[in-house]
């Protein structure tokens, strides 16, 4: 066991397919936040980050 309870459920989620994100400055947050349930995307696969 790690030093957060969910380090092993991490890993087995599937990577996060947004759309829209890819090259934008806080692509990597944006991704680990959605992994973690923190925040969320729209249905159509895209995040809207501008």
């Amino acid at each position: 066991m790690g030093f957060y309870e969910d380090e092993e459920k991490e890993e087995n989620q599937p990577s996060v397919l947004l759309q829209d994100i890819i090259g934008h400055w806080a692509e990597g947050d944006i991704r680990a936040l959605v992994q973690r349930g923190v925040i969320r995307g729209y249905e159509d696969m895209t995040f809207r980050p501008e």
